[in-house]
């Protein structure tokens, strides 16, 4: 089991932090769905959708502020706010939660994003949990 704390953009102001994916990362989707493959788009474009997100953000966050400063109710501001932006969340899990989360979302066929985050997590756990991580590792990566 485990349980999730998001900081709430209803009474908390946000950072003003935003996802802007790696040169590397930016790529098309080809396929239907359930049977997508991703292919990497060449520099300029990638280079292109990283300076549109950065501009959109900035501009939101920007309104996103005036409408704070001018007294309108947080909960009502952030409706401007993007998608990719990033809050704060605090997670409780047991080590069997979070060996499952990993085996899913650390695989060849999790979306990119959710992967890296998992990537990320795991070493807090190989460093925090070495025996039950290398326990975790022998058995093929799979939650017991």
């Amino acid at each position: 089991m485990g349980s999730f704390n998001e900081e709430s953009a209803r009474y908390h102001q946000l950072e003003g932090d935003f996802y802007v994916p790696a040169p590397e990362d930016v790529r098309s989707q080809v396929g239907k769905p359930g049977a997508y493959t991703f292919d990497p788009v060449d520099p300029g474009t990638a280079e292109a959708v990283r300076t549109g997100l950065a501009a959109q953000y900035e501009q939101a966050y920007r309104l996103y502020q005036e409408l704070i400063d001018r007294g309108l109710a947080k909960e009502l501001a952030r409706c401007v706010l993007p998608m990719g932006t990033f809050t704060q969340f605090y997670w409780t899990v047991n080590a069997r939660s979070l060996m499952n989360f990993l085996s899913l979302r650390a695989a060849d066929t999790a979306q990119l994003e959710i992967r890296r985050y998992a990537e990320a997590i795991e070493t807090f756990f190989a460093e925090l949990m070495p025996a039950t991580y290398e326990a975790f590792i022998a058995n093929g990566r799979v939650a017991p």
